[in-house]
């Protein structure tokens, strides 16, 4: 059984103590853990509203909130799912109480797996084929990804690339989801969205990744925005958590930057 790993106790304003719990500081890339946040007050005194944002990096989701009394002081408690989309060391900041830090373990077995690789040339020929096409054959691959070069970053661009992306994100946009389903529709398909264009931007196999698998891939200039940016999608879509649309609109807003910025030379 796993004892509380994680208390700390702070001032958090005129006569308010803060007290945040966590079964523990080791957790899995993106699996939930329980994450508690108790406050308590005087009854003669106020508690600011409390932002979520404060635990920050962690991604969180409301489960319960209560409050109770308890003799001259309120108790407020509030439970949640707690989420890191990024392996190692995360550490969680709770002004002023010392910096917090929780060990994320990669649900990918990095002993067995090691690094993502990129794809690499066309496999080696049998054998008992004739070797003398080799040299043509490897001429006209060469040319035909430098001629693919030059069509995406300078013949059209990178415009090229991010005009059917933005498009696709403006359509995203109107599209307002009335229900939890139509809700994780929506992110899946800002998920497919950015994932398509940095496919095509950087010629990776983005799609087919997971984000654990896109934070590890060494070649991709931009991977921890990119990171950040699919962490609420993959949020949406594997724990069920209903962003508002104010937390839409702002998703829309980072991914329409990330494309339209210059990444790498």
């Amino acid at each position: 059984m796993i004892a509380l790993a994680l208390i700390v106790l702070v001032a958090a304003g005129p006569d308010v103590e803060l007290r945040i719990t966590a079964e523990s500081t080791r957790v899995d890339f993106g699996k939930a853990f329980e994450l508690t946040v108790v406050r308590t007050w005087n009854k003669k005194t106020s508690a600011a509203p409390w932002l979520d944002d404060a635990l920050t990096p962690l991604v969180v989701r409301l489960v319960e909130r209560s409050q109770r009394e308890v003799g001259d002081r309120f108790e407020e408690t509030r439970r949640y799912r707690a989420y890191a989309f990024k392996t190692g060391t995360v550490t969680l900041h709770v002004a002023p109480a010392p910096a917090l830090q929780f060990q994320v373990r990669p649900v990918l077995e990095t002993s067995t797996t090691g690094a993502v690789e990129l794809p690499r040339g066309p496999f080696r020929l049998p054998t008992p084929w004739p070797l003398w096409p080799l040299p043509a054959a490897a001429a006209t691959i060469a040319v035909a990804w430098f001629l693919r070069r030059s069509m995406g970053h300078r013949g059209t661009g990178t415009v090229g690339l991010r005009g059917p992306a933005l498009q696709r994100l403006a359509a995203l946009h109107e599209r307002q989801p009335t229900n939890p389903d139509e809700l994780r529709a929506w992110h899946v398909e800002a998920s497919a969205v950015l994932r398509g264009y940095v496919d095509a931007r950087f010629q990776i196999g983005v799609p087919q990744m997971t984000t654990e698998q896109v934070a590890r891939v060494t070649g991709l200039v931009p991977r921890t925005t990119l990171v950040t940016l699919l962490a609420p999608c993959d949020l949406a879509k594997f724990a069920r958590h209903q962003p508002s649309a104010n937390d839409r609109d702002a998703l829309v807003t980072r991914i329409q930057q990330f494309i339209e910025a210059k990444h790498g030379p």
